[in-house]
């Protein structure tokens, strides 16, 4: 069985979605969405491609391990967030053999539906409401958290775009809100305020079939 998430514009058109930084929208989306059949979904593997970037050092993690799941809504007339979903832990490596790991404490961020370009099959999106430790297995050589804008705000936000024709859901580096707090260690490469993006792939699939869901305009 195959999931579809439908948008469904009401009679008044669009309605703007600040998710961005400050009251600037990522874009315009439709006022209700449908999501057929809904439900829960996993990834069947770990992400691809996977990075974590302090933008004000200009220093780039490789991070392995990031898997999700969650729940999407069903019916139509939905407002957002559409659905929720939940990041497993990365573990980051960058320059001078600095290791630390990454851990997600919401196990419920909201994934909202922005805008669906017909011409690429694309979905547009954002997931909200992130906020994650930073640390290290021993030593504490690096430590932290990130969220968006402070250190306890549970406000943290990554864009994202979702490929129909493969089922794929890519982080975008741009856009986000993301920046570091509370930083020890970590060699000068990750400091408190700092800006951060996080860049990877995952497939989204139905657990029963491993079914590639499907996200289109009505």
């Amino acid at each position: 069985m195959r999931k579809h998430l439908a948008a469904a514009a009401t009679a008044g058109a669009a309605l703007a979605v600040a998710v961005g930084l400050g009251t600037t929208p990522v874009a315009a989306a439709t006022a209700t969405w449908t999501v057929t059949p809904g439900g829960t979904f996993e990834t069947p593997g770990t992400a691809h491609f996977s990075y974590l970037t302090d933008a004000t050092t200009g220093t780039v993690f490789n991070c392995e391990g990031l898997n999700a799941g969650g729940t999407f809504k069903n019916g139509s007339g939905l407002t957002n967030p559409i659905g929720t979903i939940a990041f497993g832990s990365l573990v980051c490596g960058g320059p001078g053999g600095l290791e630390f790991g990454v851990t997600f404490s919401n196990p419920h961020m909201g994934i909202r539906a922005v805008k669906y370009d017909a011409s690429t099959d694309i979905v547009y999106g954002a997931i909200t409401h992130l906020h994650a430790a930073i640390s290290t297995d021993s030593g504490g050589t690096c430590t932290g958290s990130i969220d968006g804008t402070g250190p306890t705000t549970d406000n943290g936000m990554v864009r994202f775009k979702y490929y129909n024709n493969a089922g794929e859901l890519q982080t975008r580096r741009g856009g986000g809100n993301l920046h570091a707090y509370n930083v020890t260690g970590c060699s000068g490469l990750i400091n408190s305020g700092d800006v951060l993006t996080y860049t990877g792939h995952v497939s989204i699939r139905s657990p029963s079939q491993l079914a590639v869901n499907v996200i289109t305009s009505s």
